[in-house]
């Protein structure tokens, strides 16, 4: 929208907008979110939970989302019938589109002219998507992720693609030598804003930041609420991870070693 000059009188007469979030307080309208773990610690079930979840118009683990809209899942990291095979397995009825395929390089000179943006532009002009996913952030850049200027690049390209009404929630790594399972609340606390792979500047690029961690058993996890540039936020949510290895809901009964978390 550009830069707008205001006096301080028209300035505190601003009115903010009606709606600030698509999914509250997580998911900002046209905002960045960064969602992060270790392998295995359910950030594929919580991405596919929160896109069905706004594909529906449903609340998502308690949190009211705002209007149903129509929501792609971008995967390049994992083979299409390895996903349809989970899914099929654990009786998931996904209500959002999919994208899949080979890993691809945003920052290239080439992608300005490349078959998969233009498909994804033609997409986004035919179904008007308010909410992209984008798993995982490794398969669609080519930089070092250790680089202060790639966040600032891959976000803004993506913007570009789908527009500054479109919410955009990547996944990512934690570093392979996290600490962020140490023992204790102060050893987690110190931790999860440095624990993932890259550069500091991916987080401070964008609005909202969830860190999810494993505790207790292979099916137990915590979401925190790392960063929000606005004024909400919530406490660490405990979470709790079906049988099937796919549907993910609140853990109303943490375990007392856990108890800490909430």
């Amino acid at each position: 929208m550009g830069i707008k000059i205001y006096g301080p009188d028209e300035f505190t007469a601003l009115k903010p907008p009606a709606n600030l979030y698509l999914v509250n307080p997580i998911v900002p309208l046209g905002g960045i979110v960064f969602i992060y773990g270790k392998s295995g610690v359910g950030k594929s079930p919580l991405s596919w939970a929160l896109a069905n979840a706004v594909s529906m118009g449903q609340s998502f683990l308690s949190m009211s989302v705002l209007e149903k809209s129509p929501v792609l899942y971008v995967d390049v990291d994992t083979r299409w019938w390895m996903i349809q095979d989970r899914w099929k397995q654990a009786g998931f009825q996904p209500s959002f589109d999919i994208a899949v395929g080979d890993a691809f390089d945003c920052l290239a000179a080439s992608w300005e002219y490349s078959e998969t943006k233009q498909k994804f532009k033609e997409r986004q002009k035919e179904k008007g998507y308010k909410l992209v996913i984008i798993s995982t952030l490794a398969k669609i850049h080519s930089f070092s992720f250790s680089d202060p200027n790639a966040p600032a690049l891959v976000y803004s390209r993506w913007q570009e693609v789908f527009g500054e009404e479109c919410a955009l929630v990547f996944i990512h790594h934690d570093k392979k030598t996290s600490t962020s399972e140490a023992e204790g609340a102060d050893a987690l606390y110190n931790t999860r804003r440095e624990s993932f792979s890259g550069n500091q500047q991916w987080l401070d690029h964008c609005q909202v930041a969830l860190h999810l961690v494993r505790h207790g058993s292979d099916y137990q996890f915590t979401l925190e609420h790392v960063k929000d540039q606005g004024s909400k936020k919530v406490e660490p949510l405990n979470l709790l991870l079906g049988n099937n290895g796919v549907d993910i809901t609140l853990d109303v009964e943490p375990t007392e070693k856990e108890d800490w978390l909430v």
